[in-house]
């Protein structure tokens, strides 16, 4: 979930937690948070916690998903190897400047 809407969200885990409890958060660019976010899911349905089908479960999945494509498109960046994202925004770019 991101940010704005963790905090948004009334049933979100981090609005559920008590005060006094302790947290830990992993950010989408840390290259080790999709295998974090994987071992805890499989661990959840290994305890008998969730199962495959569940809401938070399918949530966990796709924010791996979501958080490994980007950590993908970031070294890539890094090496100067063009992504889609790199060519929309040149293109943003060039038809910002020719509408001057």
């Amino acid at each position: 979930m991101r940010k704005q809407n963790e905090v948004k969200c009334e049933t979100s885990c981090f609005n559920k937690a008590k005060e006094d409890e302790m947290l830990f958060v992993l950010l989408g660019r840390d290259s080790a948070a999709p295998a974090t976010i994987s071992f805890w899911i499989a661990e959840r349905i290994r305890q008998g916690k969730n199962k495959h089908s569940d809401p938070q479960i399918i949530e966990a999945m796709e924010c791996a998903i979501v958080m490994e494509s980007q950590n993908k498109i970031h070294q890539l960046q890094i090496a100067g190897i063009p992504t889609i994202q790199s060519r929309q925004k040149r293109k943003y770019v060039r038809r910002s400047k020719k509408k001057k």
